[in-house]
């Protein structure tokens, strides 16, 4: 508090500077770069306050009319102008905010056609306390029905639409809030589910995405709005390839939520709602993947050629679900990762390396090689300790060593980072861990990504206990110097500098 008592005075002061330069402002007179640096000035120094008790009414003031007027100046910063009003907002007492922009101001900003108005009626309402304000004051929710009537509108802005997911993103965690849009707003919500426009499509599986995270699914989850049965798939498929792809980053982002709670619960102790919600999540996301597999192997509609990068985002995230048997499923069917897959490198690259351990282990000890393209299943692989321990006889010194230098520091990168790996690196590969630590060739160490990889497997092996890295400890800690204190060097240094002249 007092560091913030000893900040307000001076944002006080040009808060009141920066008042009556825009109320004299004039467009053939006014010097917009001094206007534009003095808001920059405010933004700065309200964003590192956490309150501001006495709030400047008269500013707020300012700013509602400045921008109701019809006026356009070509060379000031409104986005500016608006992060300095976020910031404040959020710092200032919200009863008092309330006083300033009432309900019907918001309303008739909403109304407005106007951009910057809109936006600062998103602001305020984004900022509310408590969370369901607006649900309680404003009659008939007026102020929640324009927003969504505002968001499908395939009319409005992309910076509109933002400032209308940052405030899902924050009130949806009350649940007056998903009351209203999910089950007041169902009818309009499945209207825009059967849209075959895929931009409104796309802003409704944001707006699902968001209410995901917050639900309970054993009260909120309405299979008819958050799930698309196979028919609904299909019609959407033929009408336009694109919105199946934004349909496909849906489900994906879903699974990706079940996979992050699963961590979740595995990771720490967590409630029973967690866990329970993964589980009802899954049994309703769950009967869309051989829907999806079906479409990838047949190439309806020619999806996969505008939609491959896309599909294996979905295929990974399938992969590790608490289940392997859903990915096992579609793997048998639609998929079929062996020799005569052509995407099979993609394949080994980003499933779940259990999975792959359980299902394919012969098929990589006999497939994979120390290339510079199979480095991505390596990185794959290494993470999981009994596939690491099936495959790292072929990790051989001179077989690393013909690798070209950034992909040596790709491969050590990830086997500096598992404990089993890392012993393995130091124990059993001494040419790798000597070329490491005194590679003569000073090519190798220009390359800004190179140098900093170098670093990095340096620094991850440093982490493991002392009797774990022996005889290297010393010169890796050494080493680790060098690269800290480049100046202390000057011969190694005038080295790296000869190869740009």
């Amino acid at each position: 508090m007092s560091n913030d008592s000893a900040k307000i005075p001076y944002l006080t002061s040009l808060l009141n500077e920066l008042n009556e330069s825009l109320l004299g402002i004039n467009d053939d007179a006014t010097d917009f770069n001094y206007i534009n640096r003095l808001i920059e000035r405010c933004v700065l120094n309200s964003s590192t306050l956490t309150t501001l008790q006495d709030i400047p009414i008269a500013f707020f003031l300012t700013i509602k009319n400045f921008l109701q007027e019809s006026t356009y100046f070509e060379n000031f910063d409104y986005e500016e102008l608006l992060l300095l009003l976020d910031n404040l907002v959020s710092i200032c007492p919200f009863e008092e905010i309330t006083k300033i922009y009432t309900v019907e101001d918001l309303e008739q900003a909403l109304l407005s056609n106007i951009s910057y108005l809109i936006r600062i009626a998103c602001k305020i309402i984004k900022n509310s306390q408590p969370l369901d304000y607006y649900i309680n004051v404003a009659p008939s929710n007026t102020l929640f029905n324009q927003l969504l009537e505002i968001y499908f509108n395939k009319n409005t802005e992309l910076a509109i639409i933002n400032e209308i997911e940052n405030i899902l993103q924050v009130l949806d965690r009350n649940e007056s809030i998903r009351n209203f849009i999910l089950q007041e707003n169902l009818p309009l919500l499945l209207k825009v589910k059967q849209n075959h426009e895929a931009l409104i499509t796309t802003r409704l599986y944001e707006l699902l995405k968001i209410e995901l995270s917050y639900i309970d699914p054993q009260k909120e989850l309405n299979e008819k709005l958050f799930i698309f049965n196979k028919c609904e798939i299909f019609n959407m498929l033929e009408t336009d390839s694109f919105a199946f792809v934004n349909f496909l980053q849906y489900v994906t982002s879903a699974l990706k939520l079940i996979n992050f709670l699963s961590k979740e619960i595995t990771v720490q102790s967590t409630s029973t709602s967690s866990v329970s919600k993964r589980s009802l999540l899954l049994q309703q996301f769950q009967l869309m993947v051989p829907i999806i597999g079906t479409i990838y192997k047949d190439n309806i509609t020619d999806v996969v050629l505008v939609a491959k990068s896309y599909f294996f985002k979905f295929f990974r995230e399938v992969s590790y679900l608490p289940d392997l048997s859903y990915f096992r499923q579609l793997d048998t069917n639609d998929i079929s990762i062996d020799y005569d897959n052509s995407d099979l490198i993609d394949f080994l690259s980003f499933v779940n390396p259990e999975y792959l351990y359980q299902y394919c282990n012969e098929l990589i000890v006999d497939y994979v090689k120390v290339l510079a393209f199979h480095l991505s299943i390596w990185r794959n692989i290494i993470q999981h300790e009994k596939m690491f321990s099936l495959v790292k006889s072929k990790l051989v010194s001179n077989s690393i060593l013909k690798l070209p230098y950034l992909e040596q520091m790709v491969l050590l990168d990830k086997l500096s980072q598992f404990d089993y790996s890392a012993e393995f690196l130091v124990l059993s590969l001494p040419g790798v861990m000597s070329n490491l630590i005194n590679d003569q060739n000073v090519n190798n160490l220009v390359n800004p990504e190179t140098i900093e990889l170098r670093a990095t497997v340096i620094r991850n092996l440093l982490k493991f206990n002392e009797n774990l890295l022996n005889m290297w400890y010393i010169t890796l800690t050494a080493e680790l110097f060098k690269i800290s204190h480049p100046g202390q060097y000057k011969e190694a240094r005038t080295k790296i500098e000869e190869t740009f002249i």
